[in-house]
């Protein structure tokens, strides 16, 4: 299982976030206004430019050489975002993706350089609340109050829609009888879960988030892949959430909030 970090929960908290672009833009908000989840805060024109993907650092190989050996893509290949760069198998795959649409230019020294094409970059704010700061095309500060519930770990993903609980209890593990098409659209949230086709599933039915107490380490290479944001909030193994959590997300069901899912995720929960 994984080690439990230090977790916040919290039924009702001030909450603040920096929505930044990646370089210099255009905000499209003024101090002291009101912005929901989906409305853009800022945007600019990237140029094109070059990323650099450490294939060997991302999969843990031991020499340069060994890269060769994984990749997926070569030279002048074109990728879009979410291809497989390069994937090693062992107890659990570890795979390689492209970060974004390019052009694969280089590949030495273990790492693979793309080109990237220039695009439009637009910030949303990515929940309801009031801009407390507007930093000079750059970003802003939103601040909004609400319930905290914190993870262990996430999928690097975020999204927003309505809270539904799903089981039978803190400690019970999701099954496929519970999952119906009302549940499109939705974040849902449940004790554990350790069936695989119990995610694929999910993303059939088009939800919007996953909230568990705990789920099967061999889920994990799923559970990166999936287009939802995805949290467990006590770590890999077969435990059921702990019912501090629980009872608060348990609390605000069928209200709208928002989610954010990094590797260690803050999940908010929007009164």
């Amino acid at each position: 299982m994984l080690a439990k970090q230090p977790t916040h929960i919290r039924p009702l908290v001030n909450i603040e976030r920096k929505r930044l672009l990646s370089g210099i833009g255009e905000v499209t908000v003024s101090t002291g206004q009101e912005v929901n989840a989906g409305e853009m805060v800022a945007q600019a024109e990237l140029h094109d430019h070059h990323i650099l993907v450490d294939v060997r650092q991302a999969l843990q190989l031991k020499r340069a050489d060994d890269v060769l050996k994984v990749l997926n893509c070569k030279p002048g290949e074109k990728l879009e975002e979410g291809d497989i760069i390069a994937e090693a198998g062992g107890l659990f795959k570890r795979v390689v993706r492209a970060p974004m649409n390019g052009v694969v230019t280089a590949i030495a020294a273990g790492k693979v350089i793309l080109e990237v094409q220039g695009r439009r970059e637009q910030i949303r704010a990515g929940y309801s609340g009031i801009v407390t700061q507007v930093m000079h095309r750059k970003g802003v500060l939103i601040q909004s109050h609400g319930a905290l519930v914190q993870g262990v770990w996430g999928n690097h993903s975020s999204g927003s829609g309505i809270l539904t609980q799903i089981g039978e209890g803190a400690a019970a593990e999701m099954e496929a009888r519970f999952l119906t098409m009302d549940l499109r659209g939705a974040i849902l949230f449940a004790g554990r879960v350790n069936n695989a086709e119990i995610l694929r599933n999910l993303v059939t039915l088009s939800v919007r988030g996953l909230i568990v107490g705990s789920m099967s380490a061999a889920l994990q290479p799923l559970a990166l892949e999936v287009k939802f944001p995805f949290m467990l909030t006590e770590g890999f193994g077969n435990i059921g959430m702990n019912l501090a959590a629980y009872e608060i997300l348990h609390t605000v069901v069928n209200r709208k909030h928002s989610s954010h899912c990094p590797p260690r995720v803050k999940f908010r929960v929007m009164r």
